[in-house]
């Protein structure tokens, strides 16, 4: 039956005559019509199926575009992202005890701001929020080259590529 339907597509398609073929592979005449009624029915169901076939892989490859897009933004935010956090955590390793090396106290609200004006542009409000949150405390001085992962934890998944 493959046999037949190849040699019937490459005569249809070629534009040879197909009811001459089928009458030379064996067949009787009153099986010609109903093969012919076959492959008709079979050519209106695949033309009928090739619209959704063509949306679905549309649909695809928007997904796929649109996901490589956001990948492109993050990793070329990455650089600034990750320096505004080094710059904060210098500012935030400051504070504390002037006794310990600190320069100031704690944090104010005119030395937070701007860092919180950048980050509600580089990252969203949940980093603005959480850098708002840091006015008035300071930094435990004991291990000041220890990087702080109280700090950075809400930065994961900006800066993280695992995903």
């Amino acid at each position: 039956m493959l046999k037949l339907f190849l040699y019937v597509t490459k005569f249809y398609i070629f534009g040879n005559s197909l009811k001459y073929l089928i009458l030379n592979l064996g067949f009787k005449k009153s099986n010609y019509q109903r093969i012919m009624e076959s492959l008709k029915d079979l050519i209106s169901i695949l033309s009928a199926s090739l619209a959704p076939i063509v949306a679905i892989f549309g649909i695809l490859y928007t997904k796929k575009n649109f996901d490589l897009s956001r990948r492109k933004r993050k990793d070329e935010l990455f650089d600034r992202r990750y320096k505004f956090l080094k710059d904060f955590e210098k500012l935030w390793k400051s504070t504390g005890s002037e006794s310990k090396g600190a320069t100031r106290m704690s944090l104010e609200w005119d030395e937070i701001e701007p860092f919180a004006q950048e980050a509600y542009f580089l990252f969203g409000k949940d980093i603005a929020d959480h850098i708002r949150s840091y006015q008035g405390k300071s930094f435990d001085q004991n291990l000041p080259w220890v990087p702080d992962s109280e700090l950075a934890k809400p930065f994961h998944k900006y800066l993280c590529f695992e995903n």
